[in-house]
């Protein structure tokens, strides 16, 4: 974390006053580093540059609306919490953030609902319980997100049934990847 309250001031603006320098920042250094699951055996730090950052949150699949208003709950040290926070502010969106142990399905269904949360991403053993629990919990979302492990056909159907053809999304990608690497958009049957 960089406090800018510190650095030295400048006289350098032409209207005389003094103002912080802006950091130099190339898109191939560090924005963030994170450690893997350690599902090969032992978690890895992972180090993700600014490019890197940058090209995820401008990739044309959030486009639609999907950048408009975008669920944080996840844990800093899981990668999903980048998305959750970078990818609608670069975007111009905004984050609606959870409170803190909040997943009873109901009331994540009133937040998303209150505060009209266009996309979230959930991990499937979350999605699944949040769905059976309260089948319309995602329901005004444009897409809610889900990955991490097998997603349960019969759970995911019930939730397009509530919420509509092209609402929910699968993804994968280790976080080497920056992220999601890949998705798919489920079918209603």
């Amino acid at each position: 974390m960089a406090i800018f309250d510190d650095l030295p001031r400048t006289g350098a603006n032409p209207n005389g006053s003094d103002m912080h320098r802006s950091p130099v920042v190339s898109p191939l250094q560090l924005v963030y580093v994170v450690y893997t699951s350690g599902s090969t055996g032992k978690p890895k730090g992972v180090g993700v540059s600014h490019g890197d950052l940058l090209a995820f949150a401008q990739d044309p699949c959030w486009s639609g609306g999907l950048d408009e208003s975008v669920l944080y709950h996840s844990p800093l040290n899981f990668d999903a919490s980048v998305f959750e926070m970078w990818m609608p502010l670069l975007r111009g969106g905004r984050v609606v953030v959870a409170p803190s142990g909040t997943t009873d399905a109901y009331t994540l269904g009133r937040l998303i609902t209150d505060e009209q949360v266009s996309c979230a991403f959930v991990t499937t053993s979350l999605f699944n319980v949040l769905v059976e629990e309260y089948p319309d919990v995602f329901v005004g979302m444009r897409q809610v997100w889900t990955g991490g492990e097998a997603a349960n056909p019969s759970v995911v159907q019930r939730a397009l049934r509530a919420c509509g053809p092209g609402s929910v999304v699968n993804v994968y990608g280790p976080t080497e990847a920056t992220i999601f690497s890949t998705f798919h958009v489920v079918p209603t049957r």
